[in-house]
């Protein structure tokens, strides 16, 4: 029987010794777990009775822990962590082969993300890193989960539809009683320029005008390029007692394409040629003038909001995470949309996940409920961008777990060795 007792001592100190040296491998390993092999002693009836006799050992269980490892700052845009729980979800290089959309997900705590040739984010595995899309607008669609993909490295230009204005026009201003000329300043009493963009992306330089008529009544015109648009104002405002509420005619004040264009289009001759839809398909419908913010009480002339909704054509010149996972993506016309958003993964029972290798892990029977939600939803951890998890392996405690299995084993073979000569003696009894 000490034969058998040896032998199984021995295997059970090799299996821990491929345990140990497996962690210390796996010890500067991204995202790696630490594992323990942990062991059951066996026992059967001797003689009868209640006297048992152990017959040797038994691997019960090889357990990962899954415990989160430090994290390390690289500054590469690419590279995500994990702070708090969590895992990553990829979908495996074949899977991807396979074009087996359906297929299901693997989960890791390696961050090291790159992007391939027709940029989506892939694993040094070829596995694609999975989120939720966006929509034109940059709005998250949460629900079902996609392949995520660099940004387009080219934003379309937008024409501009709306331009919002919000300023305080004097109370005590004097009418102006001139005909508005937009190079007479005595004609208005103020005005303000913003740079709008036609449907090619072109620009053209639109000023708005305000001239006080009578009290609380103000005329508003426009120019584009410098050239009035339209014949007359584009419409009036009238404010209430305490100057807070405008009502403006027509209700919106619309700077419609036509005249847009007409007024625009004076450097034709120079070959620069605008279009703000009115004869192109779908035809547009011009720039509305939000002038919901205006106010006019005692004080001096402020703009307290100037804007428009158009840009552009634009290159992309970075794109980045952020904490909650967002894909956002920089373009050289000044603009920033949202592309995406990370998705990750928990579960009632890590352990029950099954190694799969690459840094990798698939659903086993035991893993339990999942929860799946963008980062820092509900338990789940916030990614760190530019940083990377460090393996969990201790390695001072690693090698002196080493030191242990190879004593362990060291110390069987001996026992294998004083049966053998027990066994010897006996034979050589004559």
């Amino acid at each position: 029987m000490s034969f058998q007792q040896g032998l199984s001592g021995l295997s059970a100190a090799a299996l821990n010794l491929q345990v140990v040296g497996n962690n210390i491998a796996n010890a500067s390993t991204v995202g790696a777990k630490s594992s323990r092999a942990e062991f059951a002693d066996l026992y059967a009836e001797a003689g009868g009775g209640d006297r048992s006799s152990g017959i040797g050992a038994s691997l019960a269980a090889v357990t990962q822990d899954h415990s989160q490892g430090g994290i390390t700052t690289t500054g590469r845009t690419m590279d995500l962590a994990i702070n708090g729980p969590g895992y990553f979800l990829i979908r495996s290089a074949d899977a991807v082969a396979a074009d087996s959309g359906s297929s299901a997900p693997l989960y890791t705590r390696n961050g090291q993300f790159k992007n391939d040739r027709d940029g989506w984010i892939v694993t040094n595995e070829g596995a694609r890193l999975l989120g939720y899309p966006a929509d034109e607008s940059g709005n998250i669609q949460t629900g079902q989960l996609q392949e995520m993909q660099v940004p387009n490295p080219r934003m379309n230009q937008r024409t501009t539809s709306e331009i919002t204005l919000g300023v305080n026009l004097n109370a005590a201003d004097t009418a102006s009683t001139a005909a508005f000329d937009p190079e007479d300043g005595d004609s208005f009493n103020y005005s303000t320029s913003i740079k709008t963009f036609d449907l090619q992306g072109s620009s053209v330089e639109v000023s708005t005008y305000f001239r006080k008529t009578a009290a609380n009544e103000w005329e508003v015109f426009a120019t584009a390029n410098g050239t009035q648009v339209g014949a007359a104002a584009v419409g009036t405002v009238e404010f209430d007692a305490d100057g807070s509420t405008p009502t403006f005619t027509p209700d919106p004040l619309v700077l419609s394409a036509a005249d847009l264009e007409t007024a625009a289009n004076t450097g034709a001759a120079t070959g620069i040629a605008y279009d703000f839809g009115s004869t192109a398909t779908p035809a547009g419908t011009g720039i509305t003038l939000n002038l919901a913010s205006l106010t006019q009480q005692a004080g001096d002339y402020a703009v307290s909001e100037f804007e428009q909704d158009g840009y552009p054509v634009g290159l992309i010149n970075g794109f980045s995470f952020d904490e909650r996972g967002v894909l956002t993506a920089r373009y050289t016309n000044g603009e920033s949309v949202q592309t995406g958003q990370l998705a990750i993964a928990n579960f009632r029972n890590p352990q029950g996940l099954r190694p799969q290798g690459g840094n990798s892990w698939a659903e086993g029977p035991n893993v339990g409920l999942r929860t799946l939600d963008t980062p820092g939803t509900g338990n789940l951890g916030a990614i760190v961008p530019g940083a990377l998890e460090d393996s969990n392996v201790d390695l001072t405690a690693e090698l002196v777990n080493l030191i242990t299995a190879q004593r362990a084993y060291q110390a069987n073979a001996q026992t294998i060795k004083t049966q053998d000569q027990l066994t010897q003696t006996f034979l050589n009894m004559r």
